[in-house]
C-alpha cells in the first residue's frame, strides 16, 4: 500500500496490506505509523552527548509498542476466530483456515510448459520429461 507522507511530499510504502494481513485495520494502520513517528522523534534527540536520547520519548516510544504489538495480536485472534465461527460446520473451509495460519496455501501447477521447442500441456508428459 502507498501512504503519502506530508513533510516530505513523497509516497511511503508499508508491507502490511489488507491482502497479505486482513486483520491490520485503518486504526492499526495509523498506530503504526504514530509508532513510526514516535521512534523518529526519539532517535533524532539522540546525541553524542545523550546516546539513549530523551528519556521520557524513549519510553513513550516503547509503551506505545508494547500496546500496539497487543492490538495487532488481538486483531488477529479475532479476526481467525471469527473465521472459525463462520466455517463452523464445513471442515473443507476450516482446513483451508487451518492451512492459510499455517502458511500453507495450495500452490498451482502450470497448466503447459515448453518442452524442447514445443508447449506441452499434457500432465503425463510433462512429468515424464522431469523424471
Amino acid at each position: 500500500a502507498v501512504v503519502s507522507t506530508q513533510s516530505t511530499g513523497t509516497p511511503k510504502t508499508t508491507k502490511r496490506t489488507t491482502i497479505t494481513n486482513p486483520w491490520i485495520t485503518p486504526g492499526l494502520v495509523n498506530s503504526i505509523e504514530k509508532k513510526a513517528r514516535l521512534y523518529y522523534d526519539w532517535r533524532k534527540s539522540c546525541t553524542a552527548a545523550l546516546p539513549n536520547g530523551n528519556t521520557s520519548k524513549g519510553l513513550l516510544y516503547k509503551e506505545y509498542k508494547k500496546y500496539l504489538k497487543s492490538a495487532i495480536k488481538l486483531a488477529k485472534s479475532s479476526y481467525y476466530s471469527n473465521k472459525f465461527e463462520k466455517f463452523k460446520g464445513n471442515s473443507k473451509k476450516t482446513w483451508e483456515v487451518i492451512n492459510e495460519l499455517r502458511g500453507k496455501l495450495n500452490a498451482k501447477c502450470k497448466d503447459d510448459f515448453v518442452i524442447d521447442g514445443q508447449r506441452v500441456t499434457c500432465r503425463r508428459v510433462i512429468a515424464d520429461k522431469f523424471c
